[in-house]
């Protein structure tokens, strides 16, 4: 959930509260009225209890909204990777076709990375080679783009790219 919604959520419990609290205070009234007209001065044990409950019910409200609050932040703890490319070179160095085309953006674009044509070339030509089209299309322009002995470098290390295993 996100934070708007927590905030909506607990303005509409102390608007609750407002309300219960107003409710309580107008029975109260009423009752003290009524009492006063009919001369009786006690009020009915349960609708006593019930009195002096309602104004807790917002407090309670607040405090579940509270504790979700609290969890959902626990459980979103979890450090995300320091950058884009990182978690892409991770899975991209497994041999995923895809985090390797999604490498090859962030170097043709300098997203996260330094801007690199060579690098994009590389991760988009690896991408090609297990059968990504657009990978395909993107390695072809930009290789007409390079310097033919960056392209050849980038060819060598292709040749000898070997995808680390995978961990769990």
């Amino acid at each position: 959930m996100a934070f708007e919604q927590y905030t909506w959520l607990c303005v509409l419990a102390v608007i609750s509260a407002l309300l219960v609290i107003a409710a309580v205070k107008f029975a109260r009234y009423m009752f003290r009225k009524e009492a006063a007209m009919t001369g009786e001065r006690r009020r009915h044990p349960v609708v006593r209890q019930i009195l002096n409950f309602l104004p807790v019910l917002p407090v309670l409200v607040l405090v579940s909204i509270g504790a979700k609050v609290a969890i959902d932040l626990r459980n979103q703890s979890v450090a995300p990777p320091t950058n884009i490319a990182d978690a892409a070179f991770a899975k991209a160095m497994q041999g995923d076709a895809a985090a390797q085309a999604e490498l090859g953006d962030l170097y043709a674009m300098g997203r996260s990375v330094t801007k690199d044509a060579g690098e994009a070339y590389f991760w988009y030509s690896l991408s090609a080679a297990a059968g990504n089209q657009d990978a395909r299309d993107k390695a072809g322009a930009l290789g007409e783009t390079l310097p033919a002995e960056q392209k050849a470098a980038q060819e060598k290390r292709l040749k000898s790219f070997q995808p680390s295993p995978k961990t769990q």
